[in-house]
């Protein structure tokens, strides 16, 4: 096995599948089918960028150890990645990808038949972007008497509090971010085209500082520039940068499949005083609600403390004011678990950890600024450090 694949001891995946099996008989589910790569990477380590095809790891209540399915080139990956056993390495042939006439969930049928989980309660991860509606047609077709439970996000509650060595990765992937912003903003000049500035960003969050490297992004580089600074989620183009331009960066940081986000705000010229007001005024109610935040909470207390601070200045964030984040794959860093919204009960404990997103966007203009952090025994730990504040580049 190759030592620098694989991210944690045995004891703590031991720990995270005694987790898992406990949720699985809290939900009456006897065997469980995950197939969204950031819960497959949660259980057994596996890492391959094979989750183009379908692959899944199965955990039953019946056994310790887990198994893998899935495409059988990408076995000798799960050596690599995994601590598992290669008789739980199964792997199908290629006549299964992309083919019309037969489908991997019916390779995983059988797999499931031979163990006799065919007539279990078997639970599936509904709402992924890795299940397709093919995907549960042909499962529950081949497996006419399992008892099929929706198991949506049932793995992603169990990943929500950290182990220390997760806080670390997420740590180091916070110094990745943080590179990552600085070589962006430094390269923002008049002259210097969009997609410029995106390569030097990207090639920040690969390079790493020391011995730190970044791993694949997650999930997009957004730059939104000029007039567009006002839409949250648009890529670079090859556009020159303009004088008197605002620029908006959301990036993130990402070491062992981690993720640590920010966003800062850059004027190329001296900024107009309305976004320097929004800049102001968003800069304090973040750290209002950072200074407020601690374990005892609501999700939903984050929302109402950011806004309440917003309140004087005649302002107000609409959508949510951030999320869990962690462990994650394409297209998302996003832990699909709590939210700070109206309506999130969640109660915050030490070691969750979050990205608060303080992205104002209106109708004239734009600022974002965010942060990722981990809830310790009486506060905040926040990992990125890039200087907050609207940066005028003169």
């Amino acid at each position: 096995m190759a030592s620098d694949r694989l991210y944690f001891t045995a004891n703590e995946y031991a720990d995270r599948i005694q987790a898992i099996q406990k949720r699985m008989n809290d939900h009456g589910i006897e065997v469980l089918c995950m197939t969204a790569p950031e819960n497959i990477f949660y259980a057994t380590g596996y890492d391959g960028w094979s989750f183009y095809t379908h692959q899944m790891a199965i955990i039953s209540l019946d056994q310790k150890e887990p198994i893998w399915i899935g495409r059988e080139m990408d076995i000798a990956c799960a050596v690599e990645t995994t601590r598992m056993p290669e008789k739980d390495l199964i792997g199908y042939s290629d006549d299964y990808v992309d083919s019309t006439e037969k489908h991997a969930m019916e390779f995983i049928a059988q797999e499931l038949t031979k163990r006799g989980w065919g007539s279990k309660k078997i639970g599936v991860e509904s709402e992924n972007y890795f299940f397709t509606a093919r995907c549960a047609e042909k499962l529950t077709q081949s497996l006419p008497n399992a008892t099929f439970i929706d198991a949506t996000n049932l793995v992603n509650w169990v990943r929500l509090v950290k182990s220390p060595q997760e806080i670390q990765y997420m740590r180091e992937a916070a110094l990745l971010a943080d590179a990552a912003m600085k070589a962006g903003i430094d390269a923002m000049e008049p002259g210097t085209r969009e997609c410029d500035v995106a390569a030097a960003i990207l090639a920040a969050q690969v390079k790493g500082v020391g011995d730190v490297f970044g791993d694949p992004a997650t999930e997009i580089l957004a730059m939104p520039v000029g007039q567009e600074v006002n839409c949250p989620h648009l890529a670079w183009t090859g556009r020159p940068l303009a004088n008197s331009t605002p620029i908006n960066l959301e990036l993130g940081g990402v070491r062992r499949r981690y993720n640590s986000g920010i966003s800062r705000s850059t004027h190329l010229g001296k900024a107009p005083d309305s976004l320097k007001s929004l800049a102001s005024a968003t800069l304090e109610a973040l750290e209002v609600t950072l200074d407020a935040i601690k374990p005892g909470l609501l999700a939903e207390d984050v929302f109402h403390i950011y806004n309440g601070a917003l309140e004087k200045y005649g302002q107000h964030k609409p959508s949510r004011t951030g999320y869990a984040i962690g462990i994650g794959y394409p297209p998302v860093w996003i832990e699909r678990t709590v939210s700070f919204f109206p309506g999130d009960k969640t109660v915050l404990t030490e070691n969750m950890t979050f990205h608060i997103m303080c992205g104002m966007w209106r109708d004239e203009d734009g600022f974002v600024e965010s942060e990722t952090f981990r809830l310790t025994d009486s506060g905040v730990e926040v990992f990125t450090q890039y200087p907050r504040g609207l940066t005028e580049k003169a």
